[in-house]
Order: C-alpha cells, then sequence, then structure tokens
C-alpha cells in the first residue's frame, strides 16, 4: 500500500538533518520519493509499505528531528476511478472525460 507522509521539522534542526542525510549518517527510507519545500522544513513522501505502523518504524532514525503532520493510504487515480465505476456501476461509454 502507499502512504502520503507528510512531516515537519523545526527551523532550528533543518540544517543539522540536511547535513546527517546528506553525509549518509541518517540512511534514506528505503523506497521513499521525497519532496521538500524549499526552505527543507515540510516533507512530502510516497511510501509503500504495509501500515502506519511500519511508516513509523521506518522514520524511527528521524525521531529526533521531524514530526508528523499526516499518514495517509493513497491510491493511484487510475485505480480510484476503477473503484468507483464498479460502485456505481458505471461501466463503457465516456462524458465529460470520465470513462462511465
Amino acid at each position: 500500500m502507499l502512504f502520503l507522509v507528510k512531516t515537519e521539522v523545526s527551523p532550528d534542526k533543518v540544517d543539522e538533518l540536511t547535513e546527517k542525510v546528506i553525509t549518509h549518517e541518517i540512511k534514506p527510507v528505503k523506497g521513499n520519493l521525497v519532496y521538500l519545500t524549499p526552505d527543507g522544513r515540510i516533507g512530502y513522501d510516497i511510501v509503500e509499505a504495509e501500515s502506519e505502523d511500519e511508516i513509523r518504524r521506518m522514520y524511527k532514525q528521524y525521531s529526533n528531528y521531524l514530526k508528523f503532520d499526516e499518514i495517509t493510504p493513497i491510491v493511484s487515480a487510475a485505480h480510484f476511478y476503477e473503484q468507483w465505476k464498479m460502485k456505481h456501476g458505471k461501466m463503457g461509454g465516456t462524458r465529460g472525460g470520465l470513462r462511465q
């Protein structure tokens, strides 16, 4: 399962955390796709894991630097649309760019 993980680092810890990541003192979370705000304070990660508890374990090494603002299961838009169509009995044809 994929999760969107939003994290926050306090301004006084950004430089220290960044240096530790760059010098490999703290290893990146495996399989993680990371985007940061330009000041490095907010992180938006897409992570594959079995559960929220697993996410928390994966980030344990960062616990002195960041806090979780959000951990949300996500799916691709294509998956969502297919599930929606099945739920609403919409198959075949198109209308407004959404296959129904």
